[in-house]
């Protein structure tokens, strides 16, 4: 079977990369870094794309509020079990845009994850919007709540928990293209719009940190939190453990759609190959790809497929570790009962 598909691929290989789409012949012809060390220079390159600074400003907090409050008097039902304490972190970034990320601990947590919510997704739904909830996170949440995690959750910009601050930008939330338009008319005054998606997440890290220490932190999001995932992990060293399910694949990579994914897919000066490999950079650190082979969204299969196990090649003589997974039977968008017992196996060792 595996013949079958390699077969298969070289031959529509013969299409594809006149069209640009994919590499087969070097697949990793776009990545600059060679060696462990090289990721320190790169991080600087990416902060300062970023925030025009070769170290992350992270925005101040504006405010906080209770936990319980604003939706998140939910969290007991969603989480399957009340949290010793919990805190809304709020930021006020420039042009108005503002985001609100939710801390919740747990009595005898040794690890903090941070669960990134891709397009659409958030957490608690009070207003019981669909799509909101995708059922594979939400289980996984569960299964990460005080067991032995303390939690992040961390919407998208304008989405989830953050689609109140839509309306300070008159976009609708429910627009498919918010991002593009967020970043196209409000642009900040140094750096790009990439901060408004990574900023209140690792400034809520930031903040989390002051307040307990942690044996493990990682990261964890599908689609456009498993984006969010390879970005954080890629900016900042003390994220451990960054599994990040459907997120992304280099661009040379992504299949027959002419624009696969929203504008910050797009954004970021540099292939997506190094920062992979940026996440498993250090000894104590591991870099996680999932794919779903049928997924009926995006990054499935056939744009895994031909650069992964390169990758993981090159990779091997980095101190960290670094695999990608590919879940052939998945037909769903979302994250499988098997990547979610990897995960749980995984922050037990």
């Amino acid at each position: 079977m595996r013949y079958l598909l390699t077969a298969f691929l070289l031959m529509f290989s013969t299409i594809a990369h006149a069209q640009g789409l994919w590499r087969l012949d070097q697949p990793l012809s776009k990545m600059s870094i060679s060696i462990a060390s090289d990721t320190s220079q790169r991080r600087a390159d990416l902060s300062q794309f970023i925030w025009g600074n070769s170290t992350p400003q992270l925005p101040a907090l504006t405010t906080t509020y209770d936990g319980g409050c604003c939706n998140g008097e939910m969290a007991p039902s969603y989480l399957g079990v009340t949290p010793s304490s919990s805190i809304w972190l709020a930021y006020q970034m420039e042009n108005n845009v503002w985001a609100r990320v939710w801390y919740g601990k747990f009595t005898g947590s040794t690890c903090l994850m941070i669960v990134n919510a891709g397009h659409a997704e958030g957490f608690f739904n009070a207003a019981n919007l669909s799509n909101y909830l995708i059922a594979g996170v939400d289980a996984l949440v569960r299964r990460l709540a005080g067991k032995p995690c303390d939690l992040i959750l961390n919407s998208m910009p304008l989405y989830g928990e953050n689609r109140f601050a839509a309306s300070y930008l008159n976009i609708s939330p429910d627009d498919p293209s918010a991002h593009d338009k967020m970043a196209a008319g409000f642009p900040p005054a140094t750096g790009s719009a990439v901060k408004y998606f990574v900023g209140p997440g690792l400034a809520a890290l930031s903040y989390a940190l002051a307040q307990r220490s942690y044996q493990t932190i990682g990261a964890v999001g599908l689609s456009g939190g498993g984006w969010a995932t390879t970005m954080m992990a890629a900016i900042d060293q003390r994220i451990q453990r960054s599994y990040a399910v459907a997120g992304s694949v280099p661009l040379d990579f992504r299949g027959v759609l002419p624009r696969e994914g929203d504008w910050e897919q797009y954004a970021l000066p540099f292939d997506y190959l190094d920062l992979y490999a940026m996440g498993a950079d250090a000894a104590n650190r591991k870099a996680f790809l999932f794919y779903n082979g049928k997924d009926p969204c995006c990054f499935s299969l056939l744009e895994a497929y031909p650069w992964a196990s390169s990758l993981s090649a090159k990779l091997a003589s980095f101190p960290g570790q670094f695999a990608a997974y590919e879940y052939f039977a998945a037909t769903t968008h979302d994250i499988q009962v098997p990547v979610a017992d990897f995960i749980m196996n995984d922050l037990a060792n």
